[in-house]
Formats: structure tokens, sequence, C-alpha cells
């Protein structure tokens, strides 16, 4: 096609290519909001950026964490009753931000996010600070993450250790008992300073949900070392890489 021929919309919409000048400047962005404080060299105070009243969401900023003051006014915007035990509370994280999420049970609606920071990282201070400013002893949503999140939570104590889980006495040191011992003892009670427990539990161990991929993964990793290794496997040989 020759570039002659192409014809530009002569519409603010889809203008065509051509210089700036005096009636034609270039474009100034928007005064961006500071969110740090000028006044307060704590960095703790909240600043409203929607009006602060009962019948409106609040939008609060503290230095490098976003979240929702007022959830139950933010679902009632939506037009959407606010029922607690409908929805369940997502905490994960990626390399460059931390989030929280509300995800309705059964999918009927859709999810918003209601915690936000760029700059916090997965840790039980961290876990704090959102279960506090989202007031979950308010709420008290089930609680969804991966099993970092889930250890963070219940206060568990974090990297290799000898009880990772939260649900039985799991000995990860005991090689010698891994796919062959079946069942493990029941761990009966959280307490801080016993079964590598080293902070009091910030939510309660019922109203948290393991994440069905990790589940799923932990099972086929189970099935899969649980089969007999003398009996020929039903692949043919060379398409699957020997993993014992």
């Amino acid at each position: 096609m020759n570039e002659s021929s192409i014809a530009y919309p002569d519409v603010p919409s889809a203008i065509r290519p051509v210089p700036h000048s005096e009636d034609l400047p270039v474009p100034v962005p928007s005064e961006i909001l500071d969110i740090s404080s000028d006044n307060d060299s704590s960095g703790d105070s909240d600043e409203y950026i929607l009006p602060p009243d009962d019948n409106s969401p609040q939008l609060l900023i503290k230095p490098s964490f976003v979240y929702c003051g007022n959830i139950p006014g933010l679902v009632e915007k939506l037009g959407v009753k606010y029922n607690p035990e409908e929805w369940r509370l997502f905490i994960d994280s990626s390399k460059r931000s931390l989030k929280g999420v509300l995800l309705h049970n059964g999918n009927k609606l859709a999810c918003f996010p209601v915690a936000y920071s760029f700059q916090l990282k997965e840790t039980y201070d961290t876990m704090k600070v959102f279960l506090d400013a989202l007031n979950y002893t308010m709420h008290r949503w089930l609680i969804w993450g991966d099993l970092k999140v889930v250890s963070l939570l219940l206060g568990q104590q974090g990297s290799y250790t000898k009880y990772p889980c939260f649900l039985c006495l799991w000995d990860s040191r005991a090689d010698a008992r891994h796919y062959v011992q079946k069942v493990w003892p029941n761990r009966d009670h959280l307490v801080p300073g016993s079964h590598n427990l080293i902070q009091e539990l910030l939510v309660d161990s019922n109203d948290v949900l393991l994440p069905p991929l990790h589940i799923k993964l932990g099972l086929m990793k189970s099935f899969v070392k649980a089969c007999l290794r003398k009996v020929e496997v039903f692949v043919p040989r060379g398409k699957i890489p020997c993993i014992f």
C-alpha cells in the first residue's frame, strides 16, 4: 500500500501525526498525589483520599501501603449486600507487590482488591499489618494463600524446619520414613515455643484454606513416589526421565 494513499481522520480521538506547536502543545501529566507526609516524620499517619463518611468506602494510604478502610461500604457501593461469610481473603505476593483480594465463595461475583503494597514483603509483621488494617477480627473471613502465607499467619518458623505442617507432626528431616509412613500424629494445639512455633497465631487455624494447586501437586508427587519401584513402568522407556 502506498503511504500517500493513507487518509488519517482529522478528529481529536484519532488525530494524524503532526509536530507540536503553540496550538497543539505537549500534554502535561496531571499532578501526582504525594502519599508521603511532610508534617509527620514518623510516617504512621493515614491520609483519606475519599470522604471518610459512614456511607462511602474509604481508601487509606500509609507509606508503601494502600488499603480499604470500609469494606462493607465498598461492597454496597457495588450493589451487593455484604455478608462476610460469603467472602474469603486471598493474600499473595510477587517480586514487585503484595496484595490482598476478596474472593466470592462460589465465584458468582467478581473479586476486588482491598490492600496493596509495592514495598512490603511476606513477613509475620506484614501479615499482622494487613489484618489489622482490614479489621479482620470483625469480618473473620476464611483466608486463602500459599503455604508460606499460611505458615506466617500461624506463627510458624520459616526455612527448613522439622515440623513445617500445621495439621500434623510430619517430620521433614526423617528421610527414611518419607513416603513409607502414611499416618503422622495430629497437631492437637498450636502453642508458641513448641514444634517450630515462634509467634502468636494471627488467625484461627480452622479459618485457613489450603491452596488447591499445592494439594494437587502434592498428591501427584506422593502418588509417583509411592509407586512400586521394581515394577515395569506403563510408559515406553526413554520418554519420561527417571525420578528415583
